[in-house]
């Protein structure tokens, strides 16, 4: 079971999607989602101010700037508010399309709308099985030997009260094994299925639900669709988990007594390329089963893409103490596969009765546990036409029922017991499989097989986990440096108390290399919390941009033993600065807002009430058509890629500001090349007048042998303010010299920007559907364009309709090792005139910066702590000395000296006058004195001057 959120961010290509026969179904790769159909939730704020389907529709169509969403209807309507998460869910809605429009594309631009939270394709799942009639021996169930069920039962039988629901293809009900344990909602009285209940939803759910309906429309009918040959998917699985047992009949469930819920989340009219049926309503099924009382849930089903939507039902379901059970799949694949790999979901991988992974089985670091699905032989539809009506079916599809009737026995015997104990108590007492397969799984291979007897029968139980876990860039501001990473780790002992566990944790990739890996904790009572630890590793420069890394964590005590898997996203391609008043993400090649197209990477730049105005802010530099480098779009799906970044961005907060440091160049532009790094501070200020911009300082170094002549660098910036995405017009104020963006509406504000340095101003205002100058953007923003943009003054003083603009600065000459330095700022504002005094007192801000130590001018006495820590051979310490009084020039005397954990004296890093500024020094043990050696050790550092003193620690490791 996952317990850390991990951002997973798509990318979806521009590829052909091919069609099933039914022409409803898209798929590409191993994306599957219905033809016609994307899943939004629109904001809090929008949605509470906001009623009517219609009026949303409109909302909707009117930012698209085209009728192309037909309908709207909302996903869980009238949700009770006595459940917890139930008013999230209220916002989502289910948007019809226009026939021939692509969902995936058709999401990402839904997506960019300011009213609107997420929205993506309607995806499909499959079902995780495969028949296997040469199998089929009535009464053969060795799989419950091999988890030793048997023994369970002597401890555990189940009962009724435990509702496990089985959301799968639909449920035979009347089957002889099955009708006994199957859910009776006692609130129902049969035959009133035309009716409505208070929340709006068709009753008569006597014994569950069907959201596929005749084709598509929801009814009473909970049974499996019995025009699908081979389809009886959901009577098997049910039978896995609790058919009844001990009546003389048929086979035995692991279950036992527990009750069945039966949902059915497919549709007879949509099916895979093996006449199996997709699930189309797992997690509205899922809801459904949350809502009527069960506390396990089992999905045999899934898929390879990623949902929000998903994830939120999961996390309703979590938050409501419910376990749902998950197949890991059947790919022989080690990628997540949904919802399996959800955070909160318990995954279970598929191994035969031999304790082997077989071979078609997913496996890796996203599979908790695995369980038998071999061979298995359970319930199978009486109207099949199999006579008796059961039949051998193998896969993980097999394995997840098996665990979730497992759950059923543990609660039952723990009534008491949370959702996580429930977890953990699985799976802390399975059995390991790793000596029974290859050495390549090691640790891939989740906790081992699930042993049901030691589920419910032991007392004497460990489960120490990481619970959260906190990751940050500690980034010096040197490129070619390596990145330092903080890790504070957060454990929870779940069962037994438990003392002197010692922790080590390691990584397979070679560009992560710790310094500090090994903790230790010392004792624990059940559900007891440590405080946070921090442990560190560097990660190496050339290591990979937005990846995906695993941290294995091991736990070692007297007769204990386990391991974790801690997914971690590292070198992300941006990082969000924010204050009370705006958010904006800036990229680790220069840009501002995202750092793709699609808008998955950034929050845009928001302001307080959550809108965002910037779909795409990217820098341009060149000195001719020719030789042009950009991270600007080349047409509505690509981005240059002239620009490579030299090391993580890195993002620093204090009480004064958020800033950021990016550093690149452009050693991938080809003969586009200039020979230059470039390293982009941005800045956001807390305190006003200086908290409702952001600025930011581009300084480009020359790094050939020759000069670089006739150079100019700019900023492109597209920017939607109205609701129609037409009524917008941009504008270049020759008074104070900035650009701006405005709309007729004056509601909707503006949004102006402005070079801030002294090069000659350059702007152009473009209209997004018609030209830049004599050229077409609509056709793609080509070079000769984006260097026509910002080499030519002040351009296009009035443009209107879909609009953006450059602004930027030029010529310069920059010699050979030499530098450049421009600065922008960018800003919202409710009329033109706020916006006026923005930019001039943004000028005046700018003044104030140290450019020789990167920092701005302080407003207090500040010691900060030194990065990296623990550290060797070197460390940097940082401390700010302010402006006494009026007068900047005011110098005061700075003594800054570290000292051993005795007291003693070891250097002297500072003892001199400093003007008011924020100082970097660095202590490197390598360059002590002669014949001295400074040990591994925890060393204080202590900063004064004048009245002000302050110490803080750090630690060397060698």
């Amino acid at each position: 079971m996952k317990f850390f959120v991990v951002l997973i961010l798509l990318c979806y290509s521009s590829e052909v999607f091919s069609q099933t026969r039914q022409n409803r179904v898209l798929q590409s790769g191993e994306s599957i989602a219905l033809f016609n159909m994307i899943v939004v939730k629109f904001k809090a704020d929008f949605f509470n101010t906001n009623s009517g389907n219609n009026s949303l529709l409109d909302k909707i169509n009117g930012g698209l700037k085209q009728s192309v969403v037909r309908s709207l209807s909302q996903e869980f309507p009238q949700t009770s508010a006595l459940r917890k998460g139930s008013g999230a869910l209220n916002r989502i809605f289910n948007a019809e399309l226009s026939g021939g429009i692509d969902p995936y594309q058709m999401a990402k631009q839904i997506s960019s709308l300011p009213e609107v939270e997420w929205a993506e394709p309607k995806y499909l799942r499959k079902v995780c099985y495969n028949v296997n009639d040469e199998y089929y021996v009535a009464g053969k169930q060795q799989h419950l030997d091999v988890v030793k069920a048997k023994e369970a039962w002597e401890f555990s039988k189940g009962n009724n009260k435990v509702i496990i629901g089985i959301i799968d293809t639909g449920i035979d009900i009347d089957h002889p094994d099955l009708a006994a344990n199957i859910f009776i909602n006692e609130n129902e009285v049969a035959g009133n299925q035309k009716d409505e209940d208070d929340n709006g939803n068709f009753t008569d759910d006597i014994n569950g639900w069907d959201f596929g309906g005749e084709r598509g429309i929801p009814d009473n009918d909970p049974r499996e669709d019995y025009s699908i040959q081979g389809g009886y998917h959901g009577t098997h699985t049910a039978g896995i988990a609790a058919a009844v047992t001990d009546n003389s009949i048929g086979i035995a469930s692991i279950g036992y007594n527990c009750a069945v819920l039966p949902v059915k989340a497919s549709q007879g009219n949509y099916r895979d390329e093996n006449d199996k049926p997709y699930i189309i309503y797992g997690f509205e099924g899922i809801k459904y089963a949350v809502d009527k009382g069960a506390k396990i849930i089992s999905c045999s089903w899934g898929g390879y893409e990623y949902s929000k939507f998903e994830q939120e039902i999961i996390d309703y379901a979590v938050s409501n103490n419910v376990l749902v059970v998950a197949a890991a799949g059947n790919d022989n694949s080690q990628k997540p596969f949904y919802p399996a790999s959800y955070n909160g979901v318990l995954s279970v991988g598929w191994t035969n009765n031999e304790d082997v992974k077989v071979n078609a089985a997913n496996y890796g670091e996203y599979v908790d546990i695995y369980a038998p699905g071999t061979a298995i032989y359970s319930t199978w539809s009486t109207i099949s036409g199999i006579n008796p009506a059961y039949k051998t079916a193998g896969g993980s599809s097999m394995s997840a029922p098996l665990v979730a009737g497992l759950a059923g026995l543990v609660i039952s015997k723990f009534t008491n017991i949370t959702t996580q104990q429930l977890v953990e108590r699985i799976r802390a007492t399975c059995d390991q499989i790793e000596d029974k397969n290859l050495s390549n799984y090691k640790y891939l291979l989740g906790s081992g097989r699930i042993n049901a007897h030691r589920a419910v029968s032991d007392e004497k139980i460990f489960s120490l986990r990481a619970t959260n876990a906190v990751f940050g860039v500690v980034n010096s501001s040197v490129p070619n440096d390596d990145d330092t990473i903080r890790v504070e780790l957060e454990f929870t002992n779940f069962l037994t108390p438990i003392s002197n566990v010692k922790i080590s944790l390691s990584c397979r990739d070679s560009f992560v290399r710790f310094i500090n890996n090994q903790l230790e904790i010392g004792s624990l009572h059940e559900l007891e919390k440590t405080k946070a630890q921090s442990i560190f590793f560097v990660l190496d420069n050339y290591a990979p941009t937005d990846t995906s890394i695993f941290i294995l964590v091991k736990y070692e005590a007297a007769g204990y033993f386990d391991f974790q898997w801690l997914p971690v996203k590292i070198n992300p391609s941006f990082v969000t600065l924010n204050n009370d008043k705006i958010e904006v993400s800036v990229t680790n090649k220069g840009g501002i807002g995202y750092s793709d197209l699609s808008h998955l990477r950034g929050v845009g730049f928001r302001t307080v009430n959550g809108n965002n105005f910037l779909s795409e802010g990217a820098q341009m530099i060149g000195t001719s058509a020719d030789k042009l480098i950009d991270g600007v779009r080349i047409n509505s799906i690509s981005i240059s890629s002239d620009l490579t970044a030299q090391k993580s961005i890195s993002l620093r907060k204090n009480n004064l500001m958020s800033e950021s440091f990016a550093y690149f160049n452009d050693n991938n532009s080809g003969t586009s090349r200039l020979g230059i790094q470039t390293r982009v501070h941005s800045y956001i200020f807390n305190t006003a007048p200086d908290n409702s911009y952001l600025l930011f300082e581009v300084t480009i170094k020359n790094i050939t042998l020759l000069e670089i002549k006739n150079l100019y660098l700019g900023y492109f910036l597209d920017i939607n303010l109205s609701d129609d995405g037409l009524s917008d017009s941009t504008s270049y104020d020759n008074t104070d010299k900035f650009a701006y963006v405005i709309n007729k509406n004056s509601h909707n504000g503006i949004v102006g920007a402005a070079l801030l340095t002294n090069q000659k101003d350059c702007y152009a205002g473009i209209n997004n559907n018609w030209h830049v100058g004599e050229m077409i953007l609509a056709d793609g923003f080509q070079d000769e364009e984006k260097w026509y943009s910002i080499s030519n003054g002040i351009l296009k003083e009035k443009v209107f309709g879909n609009v953006s603009f450059t602004v930027g600065g030029g010529p310069v000459s920059v010699l050979p090792s030499g530098e450049e330095t421009f600065a922008f700022v960018v800003a919202p504002a409710s009329s033109k005139e706020e916006l006026r005094q923005i930019i001039r007192q943004s000028r005046k801000k700018y003044i104030t910066l140290d450019v020789m130590n990167e920092k701005i001018v302080p407003l207090e006495y500040k010691l900060y702590q030194n990065y990296p820590n623990p550290f060797n051979p070197s460390t940097t310490i940082q401390y700010s000395i302010p402006v006494v009084g009026t007068k900047s020039a005011t110098t005061t005397h700075v003594t800054l000296k570290v000292y051993d954990v005795l007291g003693r004296e070891i250097a002297t890093l500072v003892d001199e006058d400093k003007s008011p500024g924020t100082y970097e020094v660095q202590f490197n043990t390598s360059n002590a004195e002669p014949k001295r050696t400074i040990p591994t050790g925890v060393y204080f550092y202590r900063l004064q001057t004048g009245d002000f003193i302050q110490t803080k620690k750090m630690i060397l490791l060698k």
